[in-house]
């Protein structure tokens, strides 16, 4: 929840207070933006420089940060010594002219810009978690705002609007009402000369599987999230943890530009929680963690606000807390740390896993750099894998492609940035954040094939219609068979592949494909769609002995895959077994063998007449053997 800020006379301010006292979801709140990570100047020193761009999307440098309850406008100084450029302030749709005028003055003589989070106090919108200024409509109602921001776009320092506050929980919104007021409110100040960004605080990003991703820069230029990490009340700010306020910060920023979105992402550092002033951040706690966040590179902007219990333990009051405001500024946005360049990401170019001689990674950085060569890169490597090496680099900008051959053997191959990387942005600063170790590795595979035994394969024909045992067997033929014969029997075939004598013990299996081929049908048609497709019974080791016996026909699987519904490929069907990898045998003892039995979904179809799909056996030519192909690493 949010906490709001009216910058109204004394009489508007006593009013609201007492409301606000009795609203245990809203806290007062300003969030203030700090300056460029990149050491830019403050915003505000060139505040009209910044509005005519304000619709770009800049690379990641504009750090937000909160100063919470400004009740005089003396505070946008003190705000602006602590590095403070931009605040985002409550104002009341029904309020004066003159109030709103005196706010954007105040802010702008110390250089602070305003993004407005619009209120309606006296009518407020149903249902809403805030005092959303905006009626339900289907494609948005800007009506109430237009005269504030008459007002609003006559400043420089007026640089974005809010549009909306927990769409998804607490004040529900429509995508195409979200979208109407991000155009509208934008459309309206560009008509009063103020280019604008919208505003929504939309929360955590990467679990909203219901905002589809070509909605996101459809309601919103700037997306704001926060969690409750304070005292590990709501996850943790712990970064080592899964569950770390980090990880949802990076899991966000992933997903804006995976969805190919231009839009920023903001996170609300929370410095108190719901429990109270007992689970606040200290001091040290509210450096450490804010500057670790920012070391991330995927933010455009960092904000402090408090908790929303409903009283006023707020950052402005506490005293002990306010120093983190120009301690995080001076050292971890306005510093030479802060403008270096950093690695952002290193992905794979390629299918994965892979058994190529060679792979590409890509490697992205925080801004253009120079100097990036394979020299640069190390490569940390299962112990299955032997003499990769880095081969290539290409690319310019931020954004270049590190070639690396594979080597020899398999196992995991990941790229990383040692410390001693000499890559610089074009102003000569270093790389930072190094080590970098955090990249997408290669599963780098193995391939084994093994054919089906001549003597431990055949074909079994049930009893009887319905006895479901097997009632006469061929382990010498040429052809499996799968289908039924006039009497309404069911045939199954069964493989047998000696997997255990050449997979290594320790192996971790990628992938398990298994190819048969085709040799004919008996009775017409497509066995495979008549009979609603192949099952495959996977067991680790045998179904009864090595041989083939009767007993195999009915034996009960470690697995069944299936129903694989397919065409042959060049005369051969591939089915896909992975998801039985773990029955794989890879032990010499007691037999080393994997076996598979094959059949069809229905039993019999039911028409007295043989039909059955007749497939290559162990004991066909060696070119048409039932082949297991296992994709394995070691690690």
């Amino acid at each position: 929840m949010l906490n709001y800020f009216h910058f109204l006379d004394k009489n508007r301010q006593d009013t609201i207070i007492n409301r606000w006292r009795v609203r245990a979801a809203q806290v007062l709140t300003i969030l203030a933006l700090i300056a460029s990570l990149a050491g830019h100047k403050l915003i505000g020193a060139n505040a009209s420089s910044i509005s005519r761009d304000a619709q770009a999307v800049p690379a990641r440098s504009t750090t937000y940060y909160l100063a919470d309850r400004v009740l005089k406008k003396t505070d946008f100084a003190v705000l602006a010594n602590w590095g403070v450029n931009t605040a985002i302030v409550d104002f009341d749709v029904n309020g004066s002219a003159s109030a709103w005028r005196a706010a954007f003055e105040s802010a702008r003589a110390a250089n602070v810009n305003i993004v407005i989070w619009p209120s309606d106090w006296n009518n407020p919108r149903p249902n809403c978690g805030w005092e959303a200024p905006y009626p339900v409509s289907a494609n948005g109602d800007i009506a109430k705002v237009k005269r504030l921001l008459d007002t609003a776009s006559q400043y420089s320092n007026f640089i974005g609007i809010v549009n909306a506050h927990e769409s998804f929980w607490t004040c529900d919104m429509s995508f195409d009402e979200m979208a109407g007021l991000k155009d509208k409110l934008k459309a309206y100040a560009l008509s009063k000369g103020r280019a604008i960004k919208v505003w929504n605080y939309i929360d955590n990003l990467y679990d909203k599987s219901m905002l589809p991703d070509n909605q996101i820069e459809r309601i919103m230029d700037v997306a704001v999230t926060w969690q409750h990490c304070a005292g590990n009340v709501e996850g943790t700010c712990n970064t080592s943890s899964k569950s770390s306020a980090l990880n949802m910060i990076l899991s966000d920023r992933k997903r804006i530009d995976a969805s190919k979105a231009q839009v920023e992402l903001v996170f609300l550092m929370q410095t108190f929680t719901t429990r109270g002033y007992s689970t606040k951040f200290t001091l040290d706690e509210l450096q450490k963690y804010s500057c670790q966040f920012l070391d991330t590179s995927a933010l455009d902007g960092f904000a402090f606000y408090t908790w929303d219990a409903g009283w006023w333990p707020d950052l402005h009051s506490w005293k002990e807390l306010q120093p983190a405001i120009p301690y995080i500024y001076n050292n971890c946005v306005n510093s030479p740390s802060a403008s270096a360049p950093r690695v952002t990401s290193i992905v794979r170019a390629g299918p994965n896993p892979t058994s190529a001689a060679s792979v590409k990674f890509t490697v992205t950085f925080s801004k253009p750099v120079k100097d990036v060569d394979a020299a640069d890169f190390q490569l940390t490597t299962g112990s299955g894998l032997a003499n990769a090496a880095v081969s290539g680099v290409s690319g310019s900008g931020s954004v270049y492609t590190v070639t690396v051959k594979t080597g020899a053997g398999s196992g995991l191959l990941r790229l990383d940035v040692p410390p001693g990387a000499t890559i610089a942005d074009l102003q000569d600063n270093p790389l930072a954040g190094l080590p970098f170790t955090g990249g997408q590795p290669y599963t780098i595979v193995a391939t084994a094939a093994f054919t089906s035994i001549p003597t431990q394969d055949g074909y079994a024909l049930e009893a009887s219609e319905t006895s479901g045992a097997g009632g006469r067997m061929n382990n010498a033929s040429a052809t499996l068979r799968l289908g039924d014969d006039a009497a309404r029997r069911q045939y199954r075939s069964v493989l047998s592949f000696v997997t255990g004598a050449n997979l290594p013990d320790n192996a971790v299996v990628a992938k398990v494909t298994l190819r048969i081929k085709w040799q004919g049908v008996n009775g017409g048609g497509d066995p495979v769609r008549i009979f609603q497709g192949i099952l495959a019974d996977i067991k680790k080791g045998v179904f009864k002995t090595a041989a083939l016996e009767l007993a195999d026909f009915q034996a009960a699987p470690d697995k069944t895959l299936g129903p694989f519904n397919l065409s042959p490929s060049g005369g051969w069907y591939a089915l896909n077994l992975t998801a039985a990898k773990a029955f794989v045998n890879k032990l010499d003892a007691p037999s080393g063998l994997t076996q598979i039995r094959l059949r069809f979904k229905l039993d019999d179809n039911n028409n007295k007449i043989a039909n059955f799909l007749s497939l290559f056996s162990g004991n066909a030519d060696a070119n048409s053997r039932p082949q297991l192909i296992v994709q394995y690493y070691v690690p």
